[in-house]
């Protein structure tokens, strides 16, 4: 559904990406890692096709990315970004249907606003809707626009591909809704969306994620599917940290312990 080929990024001399290869398929949540400056971001961007003039290719459903016009990729992936700046006064509800607007020309139809009523009443904003969004905290905003982009491909319909990019999007929430994102990320996915994110919580990572990629300098480190055992000493060389492995006993995943010393 979603390939990457040799896809290089580079500022001047200094590569943010490097010579990444990656396929992603329908029905997956896959998750990116890796520390600060590692490159995540920029790789995420690339694939979403908000980041231009990238060496290599990504193939986007049998199709070159760059083939895809802004309205055609609107109405096929929607992007979490980590950061938006609203200089205006405006509703809550208008930021929502803005996910909406690829989706119909001058006036949303009675359906885009019942998709949009429901986007916020999952993500628990449905009392915010009339708020001004400059006035709403960091939690609340982040919530706000995590109902805008599933309200934005809401749901696939029958052979019918969709793609949900999420760059850090429980970094400003209470440890419910950090659950509670990740496990609407995961409905997504057996929906037959594509879900690709970046976290920085590699017990939440592996809990939820389907395939957990790590990224260090621009490149790929490694990469662990499903139950596949994974070895300390690669988390250790990815974060520069001393950990340990133990089971959650509630879902038998693994929790990664550090060192602090």
């Amino acid at each position: 559904m979603l390939n990457a080929r040799n896809v290089t990024y580079s500022i001047g001399n200094f590569k943010l990406v490097e010579d990444i290869t990656l396929d992603f398929k329908s029905g997956e949540l896959a998750v990116i890692m890796g520390q600060n400056g590692a490159g995540k971001s920029t790789l995420l961007k690339i694939l979403a096709g908000s980041l231009k003039h990238y060496a290599g290719e990504v193939i986007m459903m049998d199709r070159s990315l760059d083939s895809f016009s802004d309205l055609e990729l609107a109405k096929t992936r929607a992007v979490l970004s980590q950061h938006y700046d609203v200089s205006f006064p405006i509703p809550v509800g208008e930021i929502v249907l803005m996910g909406r607007y690829p989706h119909f020309k001058n006036t949303p139809s009675a359906n885009d606003n019942v998709i949009c009523e429901k986007a916020m009443e999952m993500m628990g904003v449905t009392q915010l809707s009339d708020r001004d969004y400059n006035t709403l905290s960091g939690g609340e905003s982040q919530k706000v626009q995590m109902a805008r982009v599933l309200a934005q491909i809401w749901q696939a319909e029958e052979n019918e591909q969709k793609i949900l990019f999420l760059d850090e999007p429980v970094s400003s929430l209470d440890l419910h809704y950090q659950h509670y994102i990740l496990r609407i990320a995961k409905e997504y996915a057996k929906s037959n969306i594509l879900v690709i994110a970046v976290l920085h919580d590699i017990n939440l990572a592996f809990n939820y994620a389907d395939r957990v990629i790590f990224m260090k300098t621009g490149k790929i480190v490694k990469t662990y599917s499903g139950d596949e055992e994974v070895d300390k000493a690669v988390v250790s060389e990815v974060f520069d940290v001393k950990t340990e492995i133990i089971k959650n006993p509630f879902s038998n995943k693994p929790i990664f312990v550090v060192d602090e010393k």
